[in-house]
């Protein structure tokens, strides 16, 4: 049987923001497995990777699912899959890659983190 949880879409200003931390504790106060859900784009800024690093532990979800846009105007660059890949790397114990599903499966001290983007190199 595959786990629930209760999965929340958001960007960095929401990831950062009050309510949502409040969100996530309510949800984990009533025993629910919550999984924060984003979405990589041509507006992913590299240089806030800490931040979004910084909300992951403060938040702790149980998981992080990481799609990326692939509409042609809104897709992001190889370069930006490269820091967010790398960035992960640094946060996190890297675990496999499931070539099915180009999806990558990260550990960050409990924190299940799927990446769906194939390995850059």
């Amino acid at each position: 049987m595959q786990d629930r949880y209760y999965i929340h879409k958001v960007d960095l200003e929401g990831l950062t923001g009050q309510d949502f931390a409040e969100l996530l504790r309510t949800k984990k106060a009533q025993g629910e497995k919550v999984c924060i859900l984003m979405e990589a784009s041509s507006t992913f800024d590299e240089w806030d990777i800490e931040k979004y690093v910084e909300a992951f532990k403060k938040l702790q979800p149980d998981r992080i699912q990481i799609t990326v846009n692939d509409t042609s105007h809104s897709r992001p660059t190889m370069h930006q899959l490269f820091e967010i890949q790398c960035a992960l790397e640094h946060f996190a114990t890297f675990e496999r890659y499931d070539e099915a599903v180009k999806c990558q499966y990260f550990n960050a001290g409990g924190i299940e983190i799927l990446f769906l983007s194939e390995p850059v190199k």
